[in-house]
């Protein structure tokens, strides 16, 4: 009869064990996952972390030129772009393994580091007939919109190009 008693609080006391180190298990797990989740960064957007300067179509064409009498092209409402280029200037901070891309067909560009107010040039190009057309908004200009990712930040940048 003792060996019997003594199996059942055998038996009793590995269950209350049991019973006492599976939810603390499970809570430690959980803790350590929530800490790991805090520490991880998170990206700030690109718009406020980059900024561009001094953006200059470098090859395009006017699509649909309504020539005025001085023979310009400003009243055309599309370009066709396959050169741009512009500064690209680190205003939220220092930025690490940057990526450029102004549209599809373009080369991605791709710089080491910024230091924070550090500037690069930047400038993409694709092969015609594979450029990006670009149409005027309502207020007459042309905008074009820039993917930049870093591991600081990441997002895209619109901004108008120069007449």
């Amino acid at each position: 009869m003792r060996k019997e008693r003594r199996k059942r609080t055998s038996h009793k006391k590995i269950g209350i064990a049991l019973a006492i180190l599976i939810p603390l298990t499970i809570i430690i797990v959980v803790g350590i996952y929530q800490l790991q989740g805090q520490g991880q960064l998170v990206k700030k957007q690109a718009k406020d972390y980059f900024e561009i300067v001094e953006p200059t179509v470098d090859n395009g064409e006017f699509l649909d030129p309504t020539i005025d009498q001085g023979g310009s092209y400003q009243n055309s409402s599309r370009l066709r772009i396959y050169g741009i280029s512009f500064t690209l200037k680190a205003i939220g901070g220092d930025a690490h393994s940057i990526v450029v891309k102004s549209w599809a067909q373009a080369d991605l560009f791709a710089i080491e580091a910024l230091a924070k107010d550090q500037s690069q040039y930047v400038y993409q190009t694709s092969t015609p007939p594979f450029g990006m057309i670009v149409e005027k908004n309502s207020q007459g200009i042309f905008q074009w919109t820039v993917k930049i990712t870093s591991e600081e930040a990441e997002g895209e940048i619109t901004f108008g190009l120069p007449p």
